[in-house]
């Protein structure tokens, strides 16, 4: 089940940081929203439309989560139950074909490199860093086994310092990549710019006194907000699993359906999504609706492995759990961890706690192996039943 997602509002995602009007007066946004936040969102879009379905419309959360079937299909708290959430990246909507082409996040080793031309003149291209060993190997603090990520010139003379590559690839970008193959800098069928996708807004607020109903003096602040513009959202892949693998800590192998009965009354509908309940609009999609992306899906071997969502690990940039990576990677480009906590509602209660806060390796995360292996299930320690560390796996190295 593919569901797109589309803002109507400026959204908010807040950071983890600590933000209190009157001592820290700016809050900042993330972007792309994180598996909890859109887990949570979609959870509580489809328990309202169940409750809108029963005989007796239910309209408080607290009594629709008392029914066993639809706990039984998208859990409660910490327990997932059947949904598993096996795709998020953003999408845009063709206003032509109406047909809806999901976008994916950087790879970590993709930089814009400035090169010197024959005629004196300067070249902005596309550089890919690999892995290469250095005669001084001792002379890195690289863990055993590692070497160094060194950029893929390609015999041309870089005259600028880099600068980061923060464009989404379309599916054909980023198969492109996954077959170790370039496209051209600023090639559309490949790539979209940040500033076609949405527009970061700042607000201006002030704190209230509720018992007086005034402001509060000194309590000046200002938020960042996320326009997303006409055609682009979210887009969510939904399967469901065996009921008892909801609570699992580590993927599993198990039967999985694309649709569930009980939910055949899933057609459209709205929801609210981050802070401040921001509204939305979702939409279950056919699959002649969606731009076809054959080749990723059937692709399970290889010695480059991409995320496309976070991923946790609870030893740092890889995993010690036993099975996680067939192998050791032998280098890694990493941008800076994210810090992924959330808020648990309490349905009954106008309360509810934080959640436990996790330093996640990043979407667009990239690992690189000397020789091929095999990847079936999402590779994270947390959270791989709501769309943490979902992977595509290709080549760096034809062998």
């Amino acid at each position: 089940m593919r569901i797109f997602i589309e803002p109507v509002d400026p959204l908010l995602f807040r950071t983890g940081r600590p933000f209190q009007a009157g001592e820290d007066n700016f809050a900042e946004t993330l972007f792309p929203p994180t598996p909890e936040t859109l887990q949570g969102a979609l959870r509580s879009a489809l328990a309202v439309q169940w409750g809108e379905t029963r005989k007796q419309p239910l309209r408080d959360l607290n009594q629709i989560f008392q029914d066993r079937d639809l706990k039984r299909i998208i859990g409660i708290f910490n327990d997932y139950g059947m949904l598993r959430i096996t795709g998020i990246t953003l999408g845009r909507r063709d206003p032509q074909t109406r047909r809806v082409e999901r976008l994916f996040p950087a790879p970590a080793h993709l930089e814009h490199g400035i090169f010197a031309t024959s005629d004196g003149q300067k070249s902005r291209q596309i550089v890919r860093l690999r892995p290469e060993p250095m005669e001084a190997m001792d002379m890195t603090n690289l863990p055993p086994g590692c070497v160094p990520l060194l950029p893929d010139q390609r015999g041309l003379q870089m005259v600028e310092k880099s600068e980061a590559f923060t464009e989404w690839l379309t599916p054909r970008g980023l198969e492109t990549i996954l077959q170790n193959d370039s496209f051209q800098d600023g090639d559309a069928t490949c790539m979209v710019s940040t500033r076609h996708i949405y527009t970061v807004e700042s607000r201006l607020g002030i704190g209230m006194n509720n018992d007086t109903n005034t402001t509060k003096e000194g309590y000046l602040y200002q938020m960042q907000m996320v326009r997303m513009h006409q055609d682009y959202g979210f887009v969510v892949d939904i399967e469901f699993g065996e009921e008892g693998n909801g609570t699992s800590p580590q993927p599993v192998s198990e039967q999985r359906s694309e649709k569930v009965s009980a939910l055949s009354f899933l057609k459209q509908g709205w929801m609210t999504l981050g802070g401040e309940q921001r509204a939305a609009h979702f939409e279950i999609l056919a699959s002649e609706e969606c731009v076809s992306e054959p080749a990723m899906k059937n692709r399970h071997m290889g010695n480059f492995l991409y995320f496309a969502t976070p991923a946790y690990f609870s030893s740092g940039w890889i995993s010690d759990a036993a099975g996680m990576f067939p192998i050791r990677p032998i280098a890694a480009a990493i941008p800076r961890y994210e810090s992924i906590g959330g808020w648990k509602l309490m349905p009954g209660g106008s309360g509810g706690q934080n959640k436990a806060m996790r330093r996640c390796i990043p979407a667009g995360s990239v690992y690189f192996f000397d020789r091929r292996i095999e990847i079936t299930q999402p590779i994270t320690e947390y959270g791989w039943q709501i769309g943490y560390g979902i992977t595509y796996i290709g080549e760096w190295n034809k062998q």
